[in-house]
C-alpha cells in the first residue's frame, strides 16, 4: 500500500487523516496505537481478481508505514472484526478470519515488532468459525471472542453459538468453549478480562428476536451468568463492551428500542450496568435530517469516567449517494450527551475507536472512497476533544 495523507498540528498536538492507498479495495477493521505511539492496523486488501488477504501494517507516529504483511486469503461478506493487539513482549497478535463465507475458520499469528512471524494457527472447524474480538489475559494467554457451527448446540446448521476460545503465548490451544440455545444465531462481538474472569458482548435469541447479549466467564470459561437486554419484536444487538471504574461495565451496540419495531432504522446506545450485568441505565443516540441507522461499533471508558463510542451512522445530511460516515459520540458518567461530532461527508464506514497510549489522543479508523475510486484505509488521530484537523464538524 502507497499512502497520502494531512497533518495539522492543533494546540500543540498533531492530529491528522490519512488515507492508504491501493491500486485495489482494502478494508480497515482496526487500528490501535501502540506503544512507541504509532498504529497497527488490520483488515483485508484486493490483492488481485477476486482474492482478498488478511493484511497487518506497522506506522510510526506520524502514520508513515513502517512494514506491511499479508496472510491467508479470506471475503469481504461476514466478515468485518479483524483484530490485533500489542503484547506484552512489544510484539503482536492478530486474530481474523480466513476463508469464505460457510468455511470460515479462525486465524492466530503471533508476530515480533518488526512482523516477524513467531507462530501461526488456525482452527480449521468443519463449518463456520469466525473471530470478533482478542485480549491478552495477565498470565499472557489469550481469549478469543467469535461465533461457530462447527462445534456446540448448533453444530452443522446453519446457526450459531457463542464461541470463546483461550491458548497459551505459545499459541496451544487451552480450551474452547460453545453457548446458547440450539438453532438460533447467539454470536460473541466483544470481550474484555475481569479479575475473575472474562464478560462477553454480542447478540442472543430470545423470545424469537435479536436481544443484546452479556455473559460472564470464570477463567475456565465456565458461565456464571447470562443477562440480554431487548423486547420482543424489536433488535438489539452489543458491538463493543468496556469495564468501569468501579467494575461494572458499558455496552454499546444498536437497537430499535425507540423506535417501531426490528424493521426499522436502529440507534446506537450504551447501556451501563453493575458488576452483575443489572441495568443502571441505557440511552439511545440517534441523528437526524434524516435519522437513519447509528451502531455504536466500539467504546471506550475515559479517565474522567466519561465514555465514548465509535458510531457507524447513515443520519445527516450526505455528500455523494453514500451515506456512511464516521462519528463519534460522547457522554458523562451518567449517559448525558457531552459532544457529538461527524468526519467526513459519506462513504466511511466501519468506524473503530480506540484510546491513545502517553497523551489524550484517540484513534478512528475504518476505511472509505469519499477521497479516491476505490475502498482505501483510514486512519485518524483526534485530539483530547476528538477533532481531525479537517473535515470534523459538531453535530
Amino acid at each position: 500500500m502507497s499512502w497520502m495523507a494531512a497533518a495539522i498540528t492543533v494546540s500543540g498536538q498533531t492530529t491528522f487523516q490519512k488515507i492508504y492507498t491501493s491500486s485495489l479495495d482494502a478494508y480497515c477493521f482496526g487500528a490501535y496505537q501502540t506503544n512507541d505511539e504509532g498504529y497497527i492496523i488490520t483488515g483485508i486488501v484486493n490483492t488481485s481478481g477476486s482474492t482478498y488477504k488478511i493484511f497487518l501494517t506497522r506506522t510510526d507516529c506520524h502514520g508513515s508505514i513502517l512494514w506491511s504483511k499479508v496472510y491467508s486469503t479470506s471475503s469481504t461478506i461476514g466478515n468485518i472484526s479483524h483484530r490485533v493487539i500489542q503484547t506484552h513482549d512489544q510484539g503482536f497478535l492478530l486474530a481474523a478470519s480466513s476463508g469464505s463465507w460457510g468455511a470460515y475458520n479462525i486465524l492466530l499469528v503471533r508476530t515480533n515488532a518488526s512482523g516477524v512471524t513467531l507462530w501461526k494457527k488456525t482452527m480449521n472447524g468443519p463449518n463456520d468459525d469466525l473471530v470478533n474480538s482478542v485480549i491478552e489475559t495477565p498470565q499472557h494467554d489469550f481469549v478469543i471472542a467469535g461465533s461457530t457451527n462447527s462445534y456446540g448446540s448448533d453444530a452443522g446448521t446453519a446457526y450459531k453459538d457463542v464461541y470463546l476460545m483461550k491458548v497459551s503465548d505459545e499459541g496451544e490451544f487451552i480450551w474452547g468453549k460453545t453457548y446458547g440455545n440450539p438453532l438460533a444465531y447467539d454470536e460473541a462481538y466483544d470481550v474484555v478480562a475481569v479479575p475473575d474472569g472474562y464478560a462477553v458482548t454480542g447478540r442472543y435469541i430470545a423470545s424469537e428476536a435479536f436481544h443484546c447479549l452479556l455473559m460472564k466467564t470464570d477463567t475456565a470459561g465456565e458461565l456464571q451468568w447470562m443477562k440480554c437486554y431487548g423486547d420482543s419484536n424489536q433488535y438489539a444487538c452489543g458491538y463493543g463492551i468496556a469495564n468501569t471504574y468501579n467494575g461494572g461495565f458499558v455496552i454499546t451496540g444498536s437497537s430499535t428500542l425507540n423506535k417501531g419495531s426490528f424493521q426499522d432504522f436502529g440507534d446506537a446506545f450504551i447501556i451501563r450496568t453493575d458488576g452483575n450485568g443489572d441495568t443502571l441505565w441505557c440511552k439511545n443516540y440517534y441523528g437526524n435530517n434524516p435519522d437513519y441507522d447509528d451502531i455504536g461499533s466500539s467504546i471506550i471508558v475515559n479517565p474522567d469516567n466519561s465514555f465514548a463510542i465509535g458510531n457507524a451512522t447513515m443520519s445527516y445530511p450526505t455528500t455523494g449517494f453514500v451515506p456512511n460516515k464516521h462519528g463519534v459520540v460522547v457522554v458523562d458518567t451518567g449517559g448525558n450527551l457531552l459532544l457529538a461530532k461527524l468526519y467526513e461527508k459519506g462513504g466511511s464506514h466501519y468506524p473503530y475507536l480506540s484510546s491513545g497510549k502517553s497523551d489524550k489522543t484517540f484513534v478512528l479508523s475504518g476505511f472509505s472512497n469519499y477521497f479516491t475510486t476505490h475502498f482505501n484505509v483510514m486512519l485518524m488521530r483526534l485530539d483530547s476533544v476528538y477533532n481531525a484537523g479537517c473535515n470534523t464538524t459538531d453535530v
